[in-house]
């Protein structure tokens, strides 16, 4: 979704906000911010709304422990197979330059929350990739990055691993504190978890795909495009 529509610098908090989002609105400096955050709270309000059947604006977003959000079950919300929905749903937001996305994950009625998580990135070739590709990429990754022919490819495959990256750790739960270098990714064209070693996580429960989020093509002048990846875990298949 392209958030420049929310991006009016002096506007007031939007309505639909909480008042606890609206504090958290107005503390924000940078007109992009408020934009990204004000367009992500939209966005989840609307999905969710058709997802729940439940008006915009009686949607809470709520922020756990460790600072992801997620729907507030409310006093009349549906059960089904004992879980109330909001129980059953995982959402996660992704935004760069313009570009907000939205990953939504829903179980079944008999199934615990799932995990789910997204991130896209524009890619850029002035960013000092290679610094951040030694300081958080594990080692297999990074020789990963050596085997691309040239510093184009190499550019194009850090950003690819980038957003792998982040989307499992979003999906994970466990955000920044992560350590980036304790788990791998494919580097390739083919997205995937190459060896997944964060301890009692089951590789095999886990999937990562790749987003085809923009048609500008990623030639030899490495023109300016977003690349992104969804990464969720299998449903688990007990109640208990």
């Amino acid at each position: 979704m392209d958030c420049r529509p929310f991006d009016r610098p002096h506007r007031s908090p939007p309505v639909y906000l909480s008042a606890q989002e609206r504090r958290r609105f107005e503390a924000m400096r940078h007109p992009t911010s408020k934009a990204h955050f004000a367009g992500g709270r939209w966005l989840v309000r609307e999905i969710l709304s058709k997802t729940m059947a439940r008006p915009p604006q009686s949607i809470d977003i709520a922020i756990d422990a460790r600072g992801r959000p997620f729907p507030r079950p409310q006093a009349d919300s549906r059960i089904a197979g004992g879980r109330m929905l909001e129980e059953r749903i995982d959402f996660s937001l992704s935004h760069s330059g313009n570009e907000i996305v939205l990953a939504l994950a829903m179980a079944p009625a008999d199934r615990r929350r799932p995990a789910v998580g997204i991130d896209i990135e524009r890619v850029d070739p002035q960013r000092n990739w290679q610094a951040i590709a030694d300081r958080r990429f594990s080692l297999a990754e990074r020789r990963g990055l050596r085997l691309h022919r040239n510093e184009t490819d190499r550019c194009l495959a850090f950003f690819r691993t980038w957003v792998r990256k982040e989307a499992f750790v979003k999906a994970l739960g466990s955000g920044i504190s992560t350590n980036f270098q304790r788990f791998d990714v494919a580097t390739g064209a083919v997205p995937g978890l190459d060896g997944l070693r964060i301890e009692g996580e089951e590789r095999d429960r886990w999937r990562i795909r790749d987003l085809q989020l923009s048609n500008a093509p990623l030639s030899e002048t490495l023109d300016p495009g977003i690349v992104g990846a969804i990464a969720w875990k299998d449903f688990e298949s007990s109640m208990d």
